[in-house]
């Protein structure tokens, strides 16, 4: 088997030759291109040792110098390559503790984490370098482990996650020995830290076939030592099937990672304390907190006009929005949209009055005060819009004496 390798490359391919080192396509690239997947991104591996890439590209920028990889500029564009290399003990079951140079192609792509990852492409003629069978298990739809699956997931125990996402996200199965190895070893998974946990929970939920993610990673139990205690939360049959369901609309509709997120806690209340253990950002966290906090919200008018009051319009139809995939097909969903569709462009917020604060100066009204006449019209405005103007704003505070009769 083959795959087209593009001019630029087979240019930089004969550089490379040029001083006798050997230059391959490797990885991830090689698979997508044999699933007809669109590849972003090409990595590439090489006999030449970085000091032996800097000597032949002056310009080249030391990524991560340290792990052997170099990127190259060349044409415009720009190259990542990595010199072949073995790796020895893993006493943090995520990096190699001894790290050798070596020049035989196939020995780098032994220390890869899957069949279908470890495979390369020769430049020149475009065939497929395959010591481990990747070929025959994409055919397959399996995920498996090379060599000995305990042995790898020994070595970095963030590939059972990763297990997990490629198989989410080529619909594929996960062999059965490397998934007997994932269940075995599912505690290591702590020694991880919790950035690279999140970023491989969002890869698995941003997939297409994120409830498969979710049912193999409660199956796995690693969901019991990523997200503490959400395994047991979800143990309900009904939740669960909820949360799956939930995540597939998601996905249907092309949901924000947010809504997602959101879902996956639907149930739980101390969603702020797993999304700050999970090293999320301040604003992921509140948009997610957001959300659940109004996942069951009221359809009146008064509560929609409230909503866009605290959360301005965006973040009201971003409540709706999670609402109605929560809801579907439901009457209060239909009702919610229908009514927030009349009223999302009446006043909602102090600063649309047809008044402000220099205005009840005049009235002699000061400091904090004046905070609180503009609450008290604004309530009164939302419930009748028409009053919305300013003589008619003006009577309204003058007839409230409270406002004026204590100042600061």
């Amino acid at each position: 088997m083959k795959i087209p390798i593009d001019n630029n490359i087979k240019d930089l391919h004969q550089i490379f030759k040029k001083h006798s080192f050997s230059l391959y396509v490797v990885g991830g690239a090689v698979r997508d291109i044999l699933l007809n997947i669109k590849v972003d991104d090409i990595d590439f591996a090489t006999s030449a040792t970085p000091e032996e890439m800097l000597n032949i590209f002056k310009n080249a920028i030391k990524t991560g110098i340290k792990h052997g990889t170099l990127t190259i500029p060349f044409r415009k564009k720009y190259y990542e390559v990595t010199t072949f290399r073995e790796e020895e003990g893993y006493s943090d079951s995520r990096h190699p503790d001894i790290l050798r140079y070596t020049s035989d192609i196939k020995s780098d792509l032994s220390r890869r984490d899957f069949t279908i990852n470890a495979m390369a492409a020769d430049i020149e003629t475009g065939e497929i370098i395959d010591p481990f069978s990747g070929i025959e298990d994409l055919k397959k739809k399996l995920v498996r482990a090379v060599g000995i699956a305990i042995n790898r997931f020994t070595e970095d125990a963030l590939r059972m996650m990763r297990a997990i996402r490629f198989a989410v996200k080529l619909n594929f199965k996960i062999e059965n020995k490397t998934y007997d190895a994932i269940k075995k070893l599912s505690k290591n998974i702590a020694l991880i830290s919790k950035e690279r946990i999140r970023d491989e929970i969002l890869k698995i939920i941003q997939s297409k076939n994120a409830s498969y993610g979710l049912e193999l990673l409660k199956d796995t139990k690693i969901l019991c030592y990523t997200i503490s205690g959400l395994y047991d939360d979800i143990s309900d049959s009904d939740k669960e099937a909820f949360i799956k369901e939930k995540l597939d609309i998601c996905s249907l509709k092309g949901a924000e990672t947010e809504f997602k997120i959101a879902t996956l806690l639907y149930y739980r209340n101390d969603y702020k304390d797993i999304l700050r253990g999970l090293k999320f950002s301040n604003y992921e966290i509140n948009t997610i907190s957001m959300l659940l906090e109004n996942k069951k919200i009221n359809s009146d008018t008064l509560s929609l006009k409230k909503l866009i009051c605290r959360y301005d319009r965006i973040g009201a139809l971003k409540i709706i929005a999670f609402f109605k995939i929560c809801n579907m097909f439901s009457k209060a969903s239909e009702e919610l949209e229908t009514r927030y569709n009349k009223i999302c462009n009446e006043p909602c917020k102090i600063n649309e009055l047809d008044i402000n604060g220099n205005d009840l100066k005049d009235l002699n009204i000061s400091g904090k005060y004046i905070g609180d006449a503009l609450s008290f019209l604004l309530e009164k405005v939302m419930i009748n819009p028409i009053l919305n103007k300013k003589d008619t704003l003006l009577e309204l505070i003058e007839d409230k004496k409270s406002f004026s009769d204590t100042k600061e």
